[in-house]
């Protein structure tokens, strides 16, 4: 590998950092949760409701963890890791503690139930009866952090957040650079190509196409 010692042990540090923070930066009460939060004083606010985009953002990073750490030498192996001579990359554990995800994805899950109750109440404005929610950055990213195959129980939220609405024209055109990314990663971070549904090809190159 090209990748020189140095980097692999900063790598590993920061890792190791992270998530000794994590924990301290995530509420995880059982119900309204704020999940992943930017700052430990922010838990102190009776207010706080979950930034979405910060918890899909923290799925995301562990989905990408466990991906990587799939594909990686196992702890201490020989080869490619001990050429390094990187002890601390080498005994590095590349695992996101499961509880951590958890409380963020049911953070998220709620949050959204809460908004689609006000969006369909017309809290926020004209009441809405469907196709109501535009933030296609932000489905974009859910839907890579949770993948193709999330399924939510609320009806209304299953439907809003249905594949082929990320993949509309309407939505295609309006995404970013990273909102399409995090389309296409909704598939292909989730499963392998082998193994993706029939429609999944078809959109992929939509977005490939941008």
């Amino acid at each position: 590998s090209d990748v020189p010692g140095p980097v692999l042990a900063q790598a590993a540090m920061a890792f190791e950092k992270a998530l000794q923070t994590l924990p301290s930066l995530t509420d995880q009460k059982p119900y309204n949760s704020a999940g992943l939060v930017w700052s430990a004083a922010e838990l102190g606010f009776s207010w706080l409701r979950c930034s979405v985009s910060l918890n899909a953002f923290g799925l995301l990073a562990a989905r990408l963890v466990e991906a990587f750490a799939a594909r990686a030498p196992p702890p201490g192996a020989a080869g490619r890791v001990m050429e390094f001579g990187t002890d601390a990359w080498a005994a590095l554990e590349l695992r996101v503690p499961p509880e951590l995800p958890q409380a963020w994805r049911a953070a998220v899950e709620f949050e959204l139930q809460q908004q689609f109750t006000d969006l369909y109440s017309g809290q926020m404005g004209a009441r809405c009866e469907a196709d109501c929610y535009t933030a296609w950055d932000t489905m974009a990213e859910v839907r890579a952090s949770l993948g193709f195959e999330w399924a939510p129980t609320d009806p209304r939220l299953s439907a809003e957040f249905a594949m082929h609405r990320l993949f509309s024209e309407l939505a295609l055109q309006a995404l970013s650079p990273a909102g399409l990314a995090g389309a296409a990663l909704a598939y292909t971070l989730h499963a392998p190509l082998t193994e993706l549904p029939p429609e999944a090809a078809g959109r992929l190159d939509l977005v490939y196409g941008r």
